[in-house]
């Protein structure tokens, strides 16, 4: 059998020999010392913007903490002003419809006597309901 033969075998051990510690002593001294300096840097970068995320998420809760103590601040000065000036409204007497219709009449008739036709196709009229 051929491949048995011993002057072919001693030369085809010999190849896979030195081929083998040239690649291993190549993979050993130069991919891998590369390989694991990008693995550090990956895990050194991972670690900075953790640092940083918790930094901003920190820096994000004061400040809506700020922002909703600042909302709810102007939320009860606008309920002390607005009850204000609903006490203010409910003592004055009802409106009278007919008064405020004959100015929305006396409004309307002006502005079709001086004003241009294309400025009165731009202003829309909604209907107002006051509740007694």
């Amino acid at each position: 059998m051929p491949q048995l033969d011993l002057t072919i075998v001693y030369t085809q051990i010999f190849w896979l020999c030195l081929m083998f510690s040239v690649f291993y002593f190549i993979l050993t001294f130069y991919f891998l010392p590369k390989f694991l300096k990008s693995l550090k840097l990956r895990k050194l970068i991972l670690e900075a913007n953790s640092k940083k995320i918790s930094s901003l998420s920190k820096l994000l809760v004061e400040n809506q903490l700020v922002l909703n103590r600042k909302i709810s601040k102007n939320l009860e000065l606008l309920s002390v002003n607005f009850d204000k000036v609903n006490s203010s409204f409910r003592t004055i007497t009802q409106f009278k419809n007919e008064s405020i219709d004959s100015k929305i009449i006396t409004f309307t008739s002006q502005l079709i006597l001086f004003c241009d036709s294309t400025i009165i196709k731009s202003i829309s009229f909604y209907p107002k309901v006051f509740l007694k």
